[in-house]
């Protein structure tokens, strides 16, 4: 223990910022973090060594709770992560998500406490009519912007894996052009934990059937947006039938033309009537409480 006198800081030094005065004192090679709540006094740091170097990122994650009047708790970013999400606010969202992974949060940990939080409850208010269907897209983009950009990429850092739910299959059929429903579709699916595998459109029945082998899927999901290209769904069904393994896999179609009677009339399992409603169907096929 050794006693050091913070003073206020000049906009010298490394990192300078006037508008701080972040108690450091001895320039590059000695900086400690002083527990003294008045500059210019003298405070007690208990350090290991006589020099070291503070990473520049906790460094401006320090100096940035100094100006915020308090260190925040990880409770309090993953909160503001939600409230930027639902604001669509872009780089506040992946500013706050780095910050709590500077603050000892594992990837998983923002994914499970404020992302899939936000986009769930950007979910119910689409269903209440509080958001329209752009924002759900712009919801999903963010979401699926910040697990590319940032939490993928520390995740295969760190050797680690997200949280899976199991595995979707998802296409437009044959034919049909359409992308728009399938995406948020999948998107939505993606922010609720599943591994998604995700065709395109104007897929024929052997690529879902492919692809349900080759990514072992619980559920094969099917878009179609006209009456014509409809028709297709049970021929991927068929196709699924004649591979054994229709008994393995939950089926599930959607999209402007379908129906529910529709759905059930060519053997598939459930029927989902928009991206929110299809979420909680592929749940429930698997026996996922929600």
């Amino acid at each position: 223990m050794f006693t050091v006198s913070c003073r206020k800081f000049t906009g010298s030094e490394p990192f300078a910022d006037p508008g701080l005065q972040p108690p450091w004192r001895g320039g590059k090679q000695f900086r400690s973090i002083c527990p003294s709540p008045q500059w210019g006094t003298p405070c007690r740091a208990k350090l290991g060594v006589h020099s070291f170097q503070l990473g520049t990122e906790l460094i401006r994650i320090y100096m940035t709770s100094v100006k915020a009047g308090s260190m925040r708790t990880l409770e309090e970013v993953y909160n503001a992560i939600k409230s930027k999400f639902l604001e669509f606010d872009f780089d506040g969202v992946k500013r706050l998500v780095r910050e709590a992974l500077g603050g000892g949060a594992s990837p998983n940990d923002v994914i499970e406490h404020s992302l899939r939080p936000a986009m769930e409850e950007a979910g119910r208010r689409f269903e209440k009519g509080e958001f329209f269907l752009a924002e759900l897209v712009v919801a999903g983009d963010l979401f699926k912007e910040v697990m590319d950009e940032i939490l993928v990429p520390e995740i295969q850092k760190r050797g680690g894996s997200a949280s899976v739910l199991g595995t979707v299959v998802i296409g437009t059929v044959r034919g049909d052009l359409h992308d728009i429903g399938k995406s948020i579709v999948a998107t939505m699916l993606r922010a609720a934990g599943f591994n998604v595998i995700d065709l395109g459109v104007d897929v024929p029945p052997e690529k879902f059937v492919e692809a349900a082998v080759q990514y072992k899927a619980d559920i094969v999901g099917m878009s179609a947006l006209l009456t014509t290209t409809m028709l297709e769904m049970k021929n991927v069904i068929d196709a699924l039938k004649q591979a054994g393994i229709r008994d393995k896999v939950k089926v599930i179609v959607g999209g402007a033309a379908v129906t529910e009677e529709y759905a059930k009339s060519i053997g598939a399992d459930a029927y989902g009537e928009d991206a929110v409603k299809a979420v909680k169907i592929c749940k429930e096929l698997l026996g996922i409480k929600t």
